[in-house]
């Protein structure tokens, strides 16, 4: 009887233990599990930039040029006579040829980022469903931010990333940060994605800030098509 408790005794220390063993096994798959889908999220994150980058921010030098008007004439007491259309024409020509310029310009245009990124809003994850015709689902509420490690690459039209935690510090008067002067275009912001519980559609916002009042935000809609993330749509949210 004694060999048969001590058995008895073995076998269900045995069985604790491999109980104890799988427990941390399936603990371990499933932080390998978050990592796998964070970096993914990073890498189609840091493959979009580029796109969305280059569709919402601006050269702001273009301001700095105002498109041709007609001469308001006035006679001796001040009074409003009539347009003056003279000049409308040649100064219509110096102006597309400023914007050619600036166009051909190569020099580098500074936008600010922030690589810390955090969780989509409510509103948006509702859209996805709505945009893709798919079955609402109760997904995942995240709260936490990622953390991505972009790359100091170009964009099609010129524009170059630069960490906002290592830019000076912002004029709040004209929203201009003074070190870069008329190189700097702007500041840009990005959330996280929020996938399907299939991830095979994904729904993120991004926004660009000109100044106090001057901005704009787009929702971004995109989808798994042969392995690879495409965007579907962006459609603009709000403008300043």
């Amino acid at each position: 009887m004694e060999k048969c408790g001590y058995i008895h005794h073995s076998i269900k220390s045995s069985m604790k233990s491999l109980y104890s063993v799988m427990l941390l096994l399936f603990l371990l798959a499933s932080c390998q599990t978050k990592e796998d889908k964070d970096k993914e999220e990073e890498n189609i994150i840091i493959a979009l930039l580029p796109t969305l980058i280059d569709t919402a921010c601006m050269d702001l030098r273009v301001y700095e040029f105002r498109p041709p008007v007609p001469k308001s004439i006035y006679d001796k007491n001040h009074k409003f006579i009539r347009f003056d259309y003279s000049d409308l024409a040649k100064d219509s020509i110096i102006f597309k040829q400023r914007l050619d310029s600036l166009d051909k310009d190569t020099s580098t245009l500074y936008v600010e980022f922030n690589p810390v990124l955090e969780d989509v809003n409510e509103k948006y994850k509702k859209e996805l469903f709505t945009h893709f015709k798919i079955k609402k689902e109760k997904g995942e509420r995240r709260n936490e931010s990622l953390t991505i490690l972009h790359q100091n690459f170009r964009t099609k039209k010129k524009f170059r990333l630069r960490n906002s935690l290592k830019m000076p510090k912002i004029n709040k008067d004209d929203g201009v940060f003074s070190k870069y002067g008329s190189s700097f275009s702007g500041s840009f912001a990005i959330s996280r994605i929020y996938f399907d519980k299939k991830r095979n559609f994904g729904v993120l916002t991004d926004a660009y800030y000109c100044g106090s009042r001057c901005g704009e935000g787009f929702t971004i809609f995109i989808k798994k098509r042969n392995e690879k993330w495409i965007i579907d749509q962006i459609q603009d949210t709000w403008i300043a």
